[in-house]
This record gives C-alpha cells, structure tokens and sequence, in this order.
C-alpha cells in the first residue's frame, strides 16, 4: 500500500484527494492528515504531499507525478511527459498552486467544478 499524507483541512487539497480516489481503480492508496507523518518525523510539514512507499519518500512535484503514474488512463501517460520537467521546475510550480490554492478552489467554484 501507498501512503499519501496530505492536509486535511484544505478544501483544494481534499479536492485532489478525491480525484486521485476515483482513479485509483487498485485502491492502492492509504490516506492520511500530513500532521501524522509530522508527529512521527518530528518535523512539521507545510503545503506539501508526501508519498511514502516502502523506503521511497516523495514530496511535493515528485510525488505528484507518482501518483499520476498510478492512476488509470490517461494519466501514466501524463506523468511520462511530466517527468522530463526537472524537480527544481516541477517544485515551483507546485508550489505557486499550494501557495494560491484558495483561489484556485474559487476559481473551481465558479466554473462549477466543484
């Protein structure tokens, strides 16, 4: 099994959650509050995703091109392009949406998204 800590108290955040759950037709995904995987590393974590698999840890960009590899069509086939996008590139988009994600959830609102 895949743990993905992410934050819970995050509209946006449990938004994506949800997306990665109805694709995730193995159901390979635990979910949990990112404020466990801080209590047992003792370090706090902020606007970030973490997978961990086995030994393998994963934050933010990284970890999202995982989970897309993860998920049922189409989306291996996007984390194979998103992959050639260093992490460097990757992590400051990630976090120009994790820093602008109530507008984004805004933006989802009025578009009806969600």
């Amino acid at each position: 099994m895949i743990h993905l800590y992410y934050q819970a108290d995050c509209a946006f955040c449990n938004v994506c959650r949800r997306f990665v759950e109805e694709r995730d037709e193995s159901k390979q995904f635990i979910f949990f509050d990112i404020r466990q995987f801080s209590a047992m590393n003792q370090k706090e974590e902020k606007e970030s995703i973490i997978i961990m698999n086995g030994e393998v840890l994963l934050k933010k960009y990284a970890a999202c091109v995982y989970i897309a590899s993860k998920l049922r069509e189409p989306w291996p086939h996007v984390a194979k392009v998103l992959d050639y996008i260093p992490d460097r590139i990757g992590n400051l988009g990630y976090d120009f949406v994790a820093h602008n994600r109530g507008l984004l959830m805004k933006l989802l609102r009025i578009f009806g998204l969600r």
